[in-house]
């Protein structure tokens, strides 16, 4: 064990955070069982310090350490936090880490966003199981949603709010600009036990307006045309969005043959061409996969051992300027059973 661990009387804590970094997640509870009883105490438990402390004056090196036992035992511990450091404490820390680097351990430089979330968490919970116990208590049990939802990993389009969905009713994989590829292994996880765990019935490809991720992509198929042109590096997400791209090539190529400016620049008249375009691309993919092609035969599920609702996959638009979804109307239903099959699975 490094010597940093040792649990030595001045360094108890300390140690106690760096041995249950190192030896993983599981020895937590451990942690919290041992420490529970100093953590009311936890600047005192470092008081013993010299006058350098982790290589900060002993008054910083207190609150550091602390800072440490809180991030071991969770953010339920926050509160204490804020009540026992001072705003001018933790500035002067902030100061010294910037020039110290005695400890691999980085000081979380501003925690105002993310506690954020975890304080509207907290009333959220509160919230949901006080007014819907029933609910809560059932997705204790399990899952059952009937629709899997692909979209885009844009902020501005949540699914489960601009839904007004309730936890347990989406299935959702979101990635930027909402792709399906065939290679993609997260994607086709995610189909797979869709429709073969959890028999949804329901598959939505969601684009929407203003796409990041599109407008990438059109972009770098006008900058293709340009004479001084070098391709980019390679990147992930150059890759991930490479059949974007080629899909905007081939739209480059119909509007500029069709004349179809309509006074607008060839970005601004691709982007929602694209959009949309996408969107029907991604359905052609989904439908094309075995698993799809097995849940419409009706064959035995190998993650449920059932013979799953026959999935219909769907098309919809997010529109940001008014937060409305509106139907492509480019939905694929299941090609009907012929009478021996369903002979046969009767």
């Amino acid at each position: 064990m490094p010597a940093s661990t040792h649990f030595h009387s001045k360094y108890r804590a300390w140690g106690l955070c760096e041995w249950a970094h190192v030896r993983g997640p599981g020895f937590l509870l451990l942690v919290r069982t041992y420490l529970h009883r100093y953590i009311l105490a936890g600047t005192k438990v470092v008081t013993t310090a010299p006058t350098t402390y982790l290589g900060l004056p002993r008054r910083e090196g207190r609150v550091w350490c602390s800072l440490s036992i809180l991030n071991v035992l969770g953010p339920s511990y926050s509160t204490l936090l804020r009540s026992c450091t001072k705003r001018s404490v933790l500035k002067s820390i902030l100061v010294s880490r910037r020039t110290h680097n005695t400890s691999s351990h980085m000081l979380p430089i501003s925690r105002e966003v993310v506690d954020s979330l975890l304080d509207r968490n907290a009333s959220w919970s509160k919230d949901f199981i006080t007014h819907q116990p029933d609910l809560a208590c059932a997705l204790r049990e399990g899952q059952h949603p009937k629709v899997f939802w692909i979209g885009c990993s844009d902020s501005r389009v949540p699914e489960s709010v601009v839904c007004n969905a309730r936890p347990g009713e989406l299935f959702v994989l979101r990635n930027v600009a909402n792709q399906f590829h065939l290679h993609d292994d997260s994607a086709v996880s995610a189909l797979t036990f869709a429709v073969q765990a959890l028999g949804v019935e329901h598959v939505i490809v969601v684009g929407h307006t203003s796409c990041g991720g599109v407008a990438a992509a059109v972009k770098q198929a006008l900058k293709e045309q340009e004479d001084d042109y070098e391709p980019p590096p390679s990147s992930a997400l150059a890759r991930h969005l490479s059949s974007l791209t080629e899909l905007a090539r081939y739209f480059r190529v119909r509007v500029r043959e069709r004349n179809i400016m309509s006074g607008k620049s060839m970005q601004e008249r691709l982007v929602p061409l694209l959009t949309e375009a996408s969107v029907r691309r991604q359905i052609q993919n989904i439908v094309e996969h075995p698993v799809i092609q097995d849940n419409w035969k009706q064959r035995v599920s190998p993650l449920n051992g059932k013979v799953n609702p026959r999935v219909t996959i769907h098309g919809w638009i997010h529109n940001l300027h008014d937060n409305r979804l509106f139907d492509l109307n480019v939905s694929v239903s299941p090609p009907p059973l012929n009478e021996e099959k369903k002979q046969s699975t009767n």
